[in-house]
């Protein structure tokens, strides 16, 4: 099963106590240490991942699908990097929870290497502002849905339902959801076109539009691969 990963525009926040609500009540870990918090995933909102003249590819994480997420071993990372460890649950240096349907994520300023002091001074001083989060959607986990715009492009929404293995978080340069401004994921690509060749039943619907949307695809995935 592949992971996913996804990323998320928000203010990190210095907390001087690391706090989990996931028992149902708040638990304060280590009062008298500082900790950086972050927002690993914002769920109930709709974001874009592609657009192009002939379609549109939009997503959105929806309320409780974290509800079965296994969060018991995950890794806090910089960039994705596991060479580059902030922290990990089962070693007690970070904590991941769900507040409000939504993934939140702590971890301690007090870093043991050189590089993780410098990512912390980073993320204080504002220079990394984003988070990240990878994860994996059980078969049958998300849905599909699409329809034809006025403009005659075809918008296609992904909705994940259930989430069930979040991998890891993370402090992020750049959020790989924002592709306008970092470029378009081949992981992206992949997703779309998982739905495109499932929609195969849709073409007498569709018609030309999804042709044209398959085409378009595979053109994009030529030219990045340049």
């Amino acid at each position: 099963m592949k992971i996913i990963r996804r990323s998320f525009e928000g203010a990190m926040l210095l907390r001087n106590a690391a706090v989990t609500d996931s028992a149902g009540g708040a638990v304060i870990v280590d009062g008298g240490q500082e900790y950086i918090h972050g927002v690993a995933s914002v769920t109930g909102i709709e974001y874009k991942l592609l657009e192009s003249e002939q379609y549109i590819f939009v997503e959105e994480i929806s309320k409780g699908a974290f509800e079965v997420a296994d969060l018991s071993d995950v890794v806090v990372l910089f960039n994705h990097d596991p060479s580059q460890i902030l922290g990990r649950t089962t070693a007690g240096s970070a904590l991941v929870y769900v507040r409000d349907g939504n993934l939140h994520y702590e971890f301690s300023v007090n870093q043991r290497t050189t590089w993780g002091q410098s990512v912390v001074e980073l993320i204080k001083g504002g220079e990394v502002r984003q988070s990240s989060f990878g994860f994996t959607v059980p078969e049958g986990g998300d849905s599909w849905e699409d329809v034809k715009l006025a403009d005659g492009r075809l918008r296609i929404k992904r909705t994940i339902n259930k989430i069930d293995k979040v991998w890891d978080v993370s402090p992020v340069t750049w959020p790989a959801s924002n592709l306008t401004s970092v470029g378009v994921s081949l992981d992206t690509l992949d997703e779309l076109e998982r739905f495109v060749h499932a929609a195969q039943d849709l073409q007498c619907r569709q018609g030309e539009a999804l042709l044209i949307c398959r085409l378009q695809l595979l053109t994009n995935r030529k030219n990045l691969l340049r």
